[in-house]
């Protein structure tokens, strides 16, 4: 509960990807990714709440919510950099695979980006921007 007055704000940064090739490419990689791991019998869960089960448990207590986008900028990253990203379990949907299937899985996941871009060095253009939520009045 916030005093009378008070806010909270709610901060984090949001990747969008696009591109003219593949305009989803990186959701195409998580997807692949969680394909991958569903071969193996494990399930990629979700780590904490999402941005959109926050506002929605504050909006039911009554809070008045107000979204800002204080910046945006461009992630152009090649294949490779997101498999070392992969690689390196710099993803929070990383974190929980067991280590006995991620070797293999990563491999998996090089030979399907292989398949599919034909080199780690085609560029996979995102957008990222960082958004503040501003909520006031929560019962």
């Amino acid at each position: 509960m916030l005093k009378p007055g008070g806010l909270y704000l709610y901060c984090y940064d949001d990747l969008r990807c696009h591109g003219e090739a593949f305009p989803t490419a990186c959701v195409e990689l998580d997807q692949q990714w969680h394909s991958i791991l569903e071969k193996y019998g494990f399930g990629v869960s979700g780590f904490g709440a999402s941005h959109d089960d926050v506002v929605a448990a504050l909006s039911e207590q009554g809070a008045e919510i107000e979204t800002v986008v204080a910046g945006r900028w461009s992630n152009p990253r090649t294949v490779g950099q997101f498999l070392k990203l992969y690689e390196q379990k710099a993803y929070s949907l990383c974190w929980k695979v067991p280590d006995d299937i991620y070797p293999q899985a990563i491999q998996d996941l090089k030979e399907w980006c292989q398949a599919t871009y034909q080199s780690e060095d085609h560029i996979l253009l995102s957008e990222s921007q960082f958004e503040i939520t501003v909520i006031r009045s929560w019962k």
